[in-house]
């Protein structure tokens, strides 16, 4: 999935756009820091709310929230965490 592709609507789309040009500048500034940021995009991950619906939902492809607790424990105890500050991480090809 491209980040380029369309999902959802342009509010959405703007809102992801954002959020990485966010991660991107942040690190720039707080690399000197040491401080490492990174954007996560899951994709459908199963909340409670999303359980609710989810007899409407294709959930063939989403994640438990813990995996990605999982995923944000391992970066934060990655000694070498830096090498992924400014990236975003989305789900896909």
């Amino acid at each position: 999935m491209s980040r380029q592709t369309h999902i959802g609507n342009v509010a959405y789309g703007a809102s992801k756009a954002a959020t990485d040009k966010l991660t991107a500048d942040m690190a720039s500034e707080l690399k000197s820091h040491g401080v490492a940021v990174v954007s996560l995009y899951p994709g459908l991950v199963r909340t409670e709310k999303v359980m609710e619906a989810a007899q409407y939902l294709d959930l063939s492809n989403s994640e438990s929230p813990e995996f990605v607790g999982h995923a944000v424990a391992a970066l934060a105890e990655d000694p070498d965490v830096q090498r992924h500050t400014g990236r975003s991480s989305w789900p896909g090809p």
